[in-house]
């Protein structure tokens, strides 16, 4: 995943890095446990965008 934040230009592939798979993370258990989803796969990738976005 630091190779690929590296590749977009990410400096602090690090923390990046965790954010993203902390996201990760809470996204697989709401996705196992919560009732929609669709939902659940359009808010993480505006969460991801977020965090990329800001490490820009």
């Amino acid at each position: 995943m630091k190779d690929l934040l590296g590749e977009l230009g990410i400096h602090d592939r690090d923390a990046v890095a965790d954010q993203l798979i902390m996201l990760r993370d809470g996204g697989m258990v709401t996705g196992y446990l919560g009732p929609n989803p669709a939902a659940l796969a359009n808010t993480l990738l505006q969460a991801t965008r977020a965090v990329l976005d800001g490490a820009r």
